[in-house]
């Protein structure tokens, strides 16, 4: 079954049309989205859902794309049905009605969850706030209860989500859904835990040295889920939180912006605040033009951190110069996050914390130092995460609680209490084996900014914002990343800039 194509713009009209339908569906969504946290009126994300599940499902659309893609000759038309031929076979998961519904009911209870402490009720940021800086230890372990009390409300229709996943897949030719997500987004398997190994080789001792000295410090046999963060707070923060006051994140934004001549007041970004379960989440309802970033800040480096990422979203977004939408979002997701993760990078150079903070140099190489355990403990906790979650894919049987302990044992050397649930992080609802994306997106960053200081210059510079323009973001997802990639870095994606960095701990 096929629609009837006569001649090559006849196809360019039906892409077109497809293109159109697309866009409107991703505005509406976002649109829906953006406002349903903002507790505003929104449109039924299922309605939308069941829209998009027209579109993308439509088997005249997909077989006339299958067919006429070895035929095409045109560079651009044959790029739009490659990007469409992967939407298609996405969306024989995500777009059936069994999964977006039950996920969009998961992301519902998400958003709408209403924490409570000791009989009140917590907003997000007061627990996490408390699970950082509060030193009464039974306290933040109440709060991070509080917190993740939402796992065991979900944890059944997310097992069940990720089965249905399963079984979307099965019948496409994938043992699994993580199997399909690997062939969509071009990734190998073997590569990626090749990685992950070297990665937690590479952290193993200093983070071993770190538990011992939370340890010693808070005077504790075990590190329990609410010890770390208060322990990296309180011991590894050569530099106080009150550099980084909330009222201050977007002005220090700014103050970056003006590096890159850029005039935050004439970029097509709206900013809100709101308590969401993330520092903070970017919006893009139609690139190049309406771009919005929720915030949800606190005082301290990692909540800045949290906002330049988005604004490095944000940033990329803005400067996507392509009319079509198939195009405009042609990218991979762990793309699109390293795009994101240069931004945040930007503070921890010497640079910007002598320029800015105006701190000593003495201070500052402590501080780095200090950024690079806490790092071990981010990269060991996304991978660590990232494996369960890709074991929950390949076996969803037996005691999954039982085995995230395990693996948090394995990997964090933390001690999880018995009465807790691994479901409490959204990103295994609204964001499905998403996480491999931070690591590799660490890498892309710091590849390209390794580069840029190395072969270039500054990259506090109007010339590193062009070139992140010309060589990543103008022309979207026109080229594979991977060519993008090599143009502007002159090689693959190698992590050997990662590694680099996080030597000499």
């Amino acid at each position: 079954m096929k629609i009837q194509i006569n001649n090559q713009e006849d196809l360019i009209n039906l892409v077109e049309q497809i293109d159109n339908q697309l866009k409107e569906n991703f505005f509406q969504r976002a649109t829906s989205y953006w406002n349903q946290i903002l507790k505003k009126a929104y449109k039924d994300p299922n309605l939308i859902d069941e829209e998009r599940s027209i579109i993308l499902l439509n088997p005249e659309y997909r077989f006339t794309v299958e067919d006429w893609l070895p035929k095409v000759e045109d560079n651009l038309l044959k790029r739009k049905l490659e990007l469409l031929k992967q939407e298609f076979l996405r969306a024989r998961v995500s777009s059936e009605p069994e999964v977006f519904a039950l996920k969009n009911k998961l992301d519902y209870q998400i958003i709408n969850f209403a924490p409570e402490l000791n009989g009140k009720k917590f907003t997000r940021s007061e627990l996490y706030n408390i699970i950082e800086k509060d030193d009464d230890r039974i306290l933040r372990e109440k709060a991070w209860k509080a917190l993740t009390e939402l796992g065991k409300e979900i944890e059944c229709e997310v097992v069940l989500l990720c089965d249905l996943r399963n079984q979307k897949a099965l019948p496409l030719g994938y043992k699994n859904y993580s199997d399909l997500c690997f062939y969509l987004e071009n990734l190998s398997k073997e590569k990626l835990f090749d990685l992950f190994e070297q990665i937690l080789d590479l952290t193993e001792e200093p983070y071993k040295k770190l538990i011992a000295d939370c340890k010693e410090k808070l005077s504790i046999d075990k590190v329990s889920p609410w010890d770390i963060k208060y322990y990296q707070h309180k011991y590894l923060t050569s530099v106080s939180d009150s550099y980084f006051p909330k009222e201050e994140i977007i002005k220090s934004i700014e103050h970056l912006f003006k590096k890159f001549n850029l005039d935050m007041s004439k970029l097509p970004i709206k900013v809100e605040y709101c308590d969401i379960p993330y520092g903070g989440i970017s919006l893009t309802l139609e690139t190049g033009k309406d771009v919005r970033v929720l915030a949800n800040p606190q005082e301290g480096y990692n909540w800045y951190e949290f906002l330049y990422h988005e604004f490095g979203h944000a940033i990329h977004n803005c400067f996507i110069q392509v009319p079509s939408f198939i195009i405009a979002t042609g990218e991979p997701d762990y793309f699109k996050e390293g795009m994101a993760c240069i931004f945040p990078k930007f503070m921890a150079e010497k640079y910007w914390l002598e320029e800015y903070l105006k701190i000593s140099p003495e201070v500052i190489n402590e501080f780095i130092l200090q950024n690079k355990l806490k790092n071990c403990y981010w990269y060991r906790r996304v991978i660590n995460d990232c494996l369960f979650e890709y074991s929950i894919y390949n076996n969803p049987e037996g005691n999954l609680n039982n085995r995230y302990k395990e693996f948090v044992t394995k990997n964090l050397f933390i001690e999880l209490p018995d009465d807790f649930s691994w479901a409490y992080d959204p990103v295994y609802t609204t964001h499905p084996l998403y996480l491999q994306n931070y690591i590799l997106a660490d890498v892309i960053a710091y590849q390209t900014i390794n580069y840029y200081k190395e072969k270039r210059g500054n990259i506090f510079s109007p010339e590193f914002l062009e070139f992140l323009k010309e060589k990543y973001y103008k022309d979207g997802g026109l080229k594979p990343w991977e060519e993008k990639l090599s143009d502007a870095t002159g090689t693959k994606l190698k992590a050997e800039s990662l590694i680099k960095t996080m030597e000499n701990i």
